[in-house]
């Protein structure tokens, strides 16, 4: 399958694409999927437990949802309940949980680890990893010694944060997720999540003291286009 990409689709091509692929175009639905394919393996990236990152690659992830993916697009476009683009990434969060039980099952059976399965085969981000992400992207290059021990500060403010808050936190800054997709993906309205998702700031600042300056604008709370990690201190 080609991961080449000419250019990026308007909402006009992707719906073209997708009627084809409606039709049985599997060239088509490779385009489609190619589009939001980067997307898709960050997300992977994120989730993956750190136990599961020398045994699963992101990309080969990918690509196995992809295929089942292909198999259940006519059940989705029968019915489709939810966007196009949130159908995929939800049918690749199913696929990662599953891949989280079958490989963490098969760690708990070794008497040497005990591993609480349950933690793992949640589809929230792994804290540890999100904790890591914050911490170098408020890094300078004075501060490589305090990235660790700021990242264990980060870490316990996101364990005290509501699950919801700290999800938001990661579809926004590390999905690039807009407003309106993450608040449908929680099932909450958009004002809620804007909310909420000033708070998880908030409550990271407030933890944080002085280690960082994290104040979300006006734009990211109340608007609709996606956060990036780098607005974290940078808004």
């Amino acid at each position: 399958m080609s991961h080449q990409q000419t250019h990026t689709l308007t909402d006009g091509e992707a719906d073209i694409l997708l009627h084809q692929a409606q039709g049985g175009d599997e060239a088509a639905w490779n385009r489609l999927f190619s589009e939001n394919r980067e997307q898709l393996r960050k997300m992977v990236q994120l989730r993956l437990n750190p136990h599961l990152h020398k045994r699963l690659d992101a990309s080969d992830i990918i690509q196995e949802a992809q295929l089942q993916m292909w198999t259940d697009l006519p059940s989705y476009l029968e019915n489709p309940k939810i966007p196009f683009r949130l159908w995929m990434r939800l049918q690749v969060n199913l696929h990662l949980v599953q891949l989280h039980r079958r490989h963490l099952q098969t760690q708990q059976r070794d008497a040497q680890r005990e591993i609480r399965l349950n933690d793992y085969c949640s589809p929230s981000s792994d804290i540890f990893t999100l904790a890591s992400l914050i911490a170098e992207n408020q890094e300078s290059p004075s501060e490589h010694a305090m990235r660790i021990e700021r990242a264990d500060s980060i870490r316990v403010a996101l364990e005290d944060m509501d699950p919801i808050d700290r999800e938001i936190l990661v579809l926004r800054h590390f999905e690039h997720l807009s407003r309106s997709d993450t608040a449908q993906l929680l099932g909450i309205t958009p004002l809620a999540a804007g909310k909420r998702y000033f708070r998880a700031i908030k409550r990271l600042k407030t933890a944080l003291t002085d280690q960082l300056a994290i104040t979300p604008s006006p734009r990211q709370i109340d608007g609709d286009s996606p956060a990036s990690a780098s607005t974290i201190d940078h808004p």
